[in-house]
């Protein structure tokens, strides 16, 4: 539940209980109060959160609590944002996702962000300069992870394209070894290596849109290279979109090689601002499982939303023979209906 006290502060609280696999029982509750304004010394935005949050039930044995704190300064020329998070090792919201319980995170992000007025840079709409640190350790204080984003390069044309290249020190210990693909483990210990990324995007305003991005560098006790690419077309009249999005990770390791494959296709189709149909098929190469997430959505009016949705799942679907070939795995049907009540 949300509630606004006022134009500038909103309160709120969120209480679950239950368990998908009914061994043990669980209940969590929490709160959060947000305040942001948009007339910060005349018209700047500025904001401010907190949160609290503690489980119930057969947690199991440690700190249940979780609590966080964040301050942000979103503006065009600077954007400037800081946040603080401990998540307890007894917390445990079983009905959501928590990735890394047991830790602090620390996080912080700055950017300058001009726009040139002409000259050499008249084709240039506007840079983004981006300094983003983040630390993350243990309950007593120890680092686990950590990772500097620098982003010397990243531009916006006047016709929306977008070029960058970006540097990305990184730390991780690993205080147990990781099987990172199978057969491959990486052993414990304390891993320093820096990441760099080149990236190109054409503008999504044309019918046609493409996008390259390429990750290379160390990683742990070797090298890891990540391309990824998308092709985006729009339909004339707007109503129907297809995007196609690919990756393939290839690792080079003293434990060994790998290589990982992701496939992505979606397809939105509108048949008015109110019904929307978009279906999204996935693929990889490490599960050979092909998924499939179709959504019908109603507006009925804006705030009211009735949804339908349908996931399959089909098990190994290119490299099996008949009968194996696309055998489904999972169904599921959902219907969803949100409805907002105003005063």
């Amino acid at each position: 539940m949300t509630y606004d006290i006022n134009d500038n502060l909103r309160v709120g609280a969120i209480g679950t209980n239950g368990n998908p696999d009914g061994a043990t029982s669980n209940t969590l509750a929490g709160m959060d109060a947000v305040w942001q304004t948009a007339k910060f010394h005349g018209d700047q935005n500025l904001g401010f959160g907190l949160w609290g949050a503690r489980s119930f039930g057969e947690a199991g044995p440690g700190d249940r609590n979780g609590w966080g704190v964040k301050a942000q300064y979103p503006n065009d020329l600077w954007n400037i944002q800081a946040s603080f998070n401990e998540f307890g090792d007894a917390l445990d919201p079983v009905l959501g996702f928590l990735p890394r319980p047991g830790t602090r995170q620390y996080a912080a992000g700055v950017a300058y962000q001009p726009r040139p007025s002409g000259g050499v840079f008249s084709g240039v709409r506007q840079f983004f300069f981006e300094l983003r640190p983040r630390v993350l350790t243990d309950l007593h204080g120890e680092a686990e992870t950590w990772r500097v984003f620098m982003a010397p390069i990243n531009i916006e044309t006047q016709a929306g394209d977008h070029y960058e290249a970006n540097y990305a020190p990184e730390f991780q210990r690993l205080v147990e070894p990781f099987e990172i693909a199978p057969g491959v483990v990486i052993p414990a210990g304390k891993y320093q290596f820096n990441r760099f990324r080149l990236q190109a995007e054409s503008s999504d305003s044309r019918p046609l849109s493409v996008g390259a991005t390429i990750w290379f560098g160390d990683f742990y006790d070797g090298k890891l290279t990540q391309v990824e690419g998308f092709v985006k077309w729009t339909e004339g009249s707007g109503h129907l979109q297809l995007a196609l999005n690919m990756e393939n990770d290839y690792g080079y390791l003293p434990e060994g090689n790998f290589i990982f494959r992701l496939w992505q296709l979606k397809t939105v189709y509108a048949f008015n601002p109110n019904l929307l149909l978009a279906a999204f098929f996935q693929y990889d190469s490490e599960s050979q499982d092909l998924g499939l997430n179709a959504r019908l959505r109603w507006t009925i009016q804006p705030g009211n939303d009735l949804f339908l949705v349908w996931n399959r799942g089909w098990k190994h679907p290119i490299f099996e023979r008949a009968p194996d070939l696309l055998a489904p795995e999972a169904d599921q049907i959902i219907v969803k209906l949100r409805w907002t009540f105003a005063h």
